[in-house]
């Protein structure tokens, strides 16, 4: 009996290793995570007086700023949330993010109080060449999936609005993940409407799956759902 004891209890040691390596092998690039989360609605717009600006957010998304905030708040000590604006400001973080984009200054200009010009905008679109690995790939897929995704007749979607280059970076890295299905559907309305759909390969499909609790928070969140 005390050696059937002693067997069991390995099996249950080694179903646990199993499944915390398991767990710990889906850690992934929490910098190309947000970078994949980041609004792409007419590219990334920039200016001096906002160079601490992470992002702007929806009421319904505040289980996304929520995560992001446990994930950042230790490693930046001026990270913070504004949950009266709906924006995520940390200079260190911002400039970081914006080193992902080349920028053009876009013609518009932010305004002072009294609707005169100040500081001129420009506008960022996802630089070639971006990623090292996978492991940056699908971490950006897991980002981008987080805050737009949908799961329709058995497939992943993703829905993007006025994307200037986000749309297209993420069917190319599907591409290259090896997904299987991809299609990319522009939908003309206003805003216009980028959906595209793909059926993930294993090792994707499980970080889609494992961090899938987050965008069913925010779907629960949603007004229209």
């Amino acid at each position: 009996m005390s050696n059937l004891k002693n067997v069991m209890l390995l099996i249950s040691l080694i179903g646990y290793h199993f499944i915390y390596s398991q767990e710990t092998d889906l850690k992934i690039s929490d910098d190309h995570f947000l970078l994949g989360t980041l609004e792409d609605y007419s590219g990334r717009n920039k200016s001096s007086g906002f160079e601490d600006l992470v992002d702007h957010y929806y009421k319904y998304e505040d289980p996304l700023m929520d995560y992001l905030r446990k994930t950042y708040i230790k490693q930046y000590p001026d990270f913070s949330v504004d949950t009266i604006k709906r924006k995520i400001f940390c200079k260190d973080l911002a400039k970081k993010m914006n080193a992902f984009y080349d920028y053009d200054f876009n013609g518009k200009y932010t305004l002072t109080d009294d609707f005169q010009r100040k500081d001129s905008v420009f506008n960022g679109t996802l630089k070639p060449n971006l990623f090292q690995n996978d492991l940056e790939k699908i971490s950006f897929i897991v980002g981008i999936y987080a805050r737009y995704g949908e799961y329709n007749n058995s497939k992943y979607c993703i829905r993007l609005y006025n994307s200037k280059s986000k749309a297209k970076e993420c069917s190319e890295i599907l591409k290259q993940l090896g997904c299987d299905n991809i299609e990319l559907k522009i939908e003309n309305k206003i805003p216009l409407n980028q959906i595209i759909s793909f059926s993930p390969k294993t090792n994707l499909n499980k970080y889609l799956e494992h961090y899938m609790f987050l965008r069913k928070e925010i779907v629960n969140e949603h007004p229209k759902f």
